[in-house]
């Protein structure tokens, strides 16, 4: 995703971010960009974050939900609504696991303690 945010970052604003934060730029105003590029729906980012192949317009979409909308209504009486599968969807975005999310290794000294906290509930639940 990062590979989306810079070409967004370029393209819009005519220079890499790393040489705007070089040259000065706070990060508060570079937060405020990013927040801009994050909502734009026409951007790489945008369309990543949503699970989208490929950026589309707002005439894209549109034309899409109108040829749809025709479909469905020519269908006839009693029929269930058709959703044509848009050609740019795709998975949404999964961010990679970190060892924070893997299962941790529980030590000894835990174990034995988790057990007698076990062992104690256990009695006291009443049969």
């Amino acid at each position: 995703m990062r590979q989306e945010f810079y070409y967004d970052w370029r393209a819009r604003f005519g220079t890499g971010f790393e040489t705007d934060i070089a040259a000065g730029m706070s990060w508060n105003e570079a937060w405020d960009l990013a927040l801009g590029i994050l909502r734009d729906r026409d951007s790489h980012t945008n369309a990543t974050l949503r699970g989208d192949l490929y950026p589309t317009t707002a005439p894209e979409r549109a034309a899409w939900d109108i040829y749809e909308g025709t479909m469905n209504a020519k269908r006839g009486k009693n029929q269930q609504p058709k959703r044509i599968p848009r050609p740019w969807a795709g998975k949404p975005f999964q961010p990679e696991t970190t060892k924070a999310d893997e299962p941790q290794e529980i030590d000894p000294e835990s174990a034995a303690r988790r057990e007698r906290i076990r062992a104690r509930t256990e009695r006291k639940t009443p049969e």
